[in-house]
């Protein structure tokens, strides 16, 4: 199951504890399937969540400017 969680504020207790891919996901290719996949093997081995961390706005996007 997937979630979306836009910022702390919405993390729930259960949510605290687990395993994060932390990256510019600025589209979904090979590298980022397996970095996503790698985090929910290892969060299913500890028994806890994973969850895949982006930015919004995209970095790029933020220090260009406009």
């Amino acid at each position: 199951m997937s979630k979306l969680i836009r910022g702390l504020y919405s993390l729930k207790p259960a949510q605290t504890a687990c395993v994060i891919a932390i990256g510019n996901f600025d589209g979904v290719h090979r590298g980022h399937t397996r970095l996503m996949h790698l985090a929910k093997d290892r969060a299913i081995a500890l028994g806890i969540t994973a969850l895949a961390v982006t930015f919004e706005p995209q970095p790029q996007a933020f220090f260009q400017g406009k």
